[in-house]
């Protein structure tokens, strides 16, 4: 079996796209069956919301009250009924969550890079007129903010990874799936 993992940094406002929350889980209706292929996608993203606030007359900006939240996307969220069974739809619906799970962990991750990196920092706004330096400085905020995220986004493909490799099959599941019970619950209990 091989995995494609879906990881992309969302932007905007997308209504199909659901928030990680602690009570939320995955049911059958949130995952498609793909039968061309044995090709799981978990459709987990993280997606960046923040506002810039613009100073001096337009020729500086800061980006501010940046929000990383992990969201999964069950329009792309597919699995293969050849390797997950009828029979194995638990399995497969705590599998799934817990791809989410980890989303979450990566979103709080993400969360503390962008504050650290965005704190009561300013940039320039290029441009010549004002209408020009806003366009321009929401573009160039995008891409850094994007840029930030890079090597989170990388380390959650690899953890992907791994954690697909590990249970990523009913038969894996049942060996492997306890390794990641624990994490899970703490980071249900670090919400209030």
């Amino acid at each position: 079996m091989s995995g494609s993992i879906g990881i992309t940094v969302a932007q905007g406002s997308d209504d199909k796209l659901i928030p990680w929350t602690k009570e939320f889980q995955i049911g059958l209706e949130h995952i498609q069956e793909n039968s061309d292929s044995d090709t799981i996608e978990f459709g987990s993203t993280l997606q960046p919301r923040y506002e810039l606030r613009y100073s001096n007359q337009v020729d500086s900006y800061e980006i501010i009250n940046i929000r990383i939240s992990a969201m999964f996307d069950p329009t792309i969220a597919t699995f293969s009924r050849e390797s997950w069974p009828v029979s194995e739809n638990e399995k497969l619906l705590k599998f799934f969550q817990g791809a989410f799970d980890l989303t979450e962990e990566f979103a709080r991750m993400a969360q503390t890079t962008v504050e650290d990196i965005f704190f009561r920092k300013s940039f320039p706004c290029k441009g010549r007129s004002k209408f020009e330096k806003k366009r321009l400085a929401q573009l160039n905020a995008r891409q850094k903010i994007f840029n930030a995220l890079k090597p989170v986004i990388a380390k959650m493909g690899s953890h992907n990874h791994v954690y697909l490799g590990k249970v990523g099959t009913p038969k894996q599941f049942d060996k492997h799936f306890k390794e990641y019970v624990d994490r899970f619950d703490e980071l249900r209990k670090d919400v209030s």
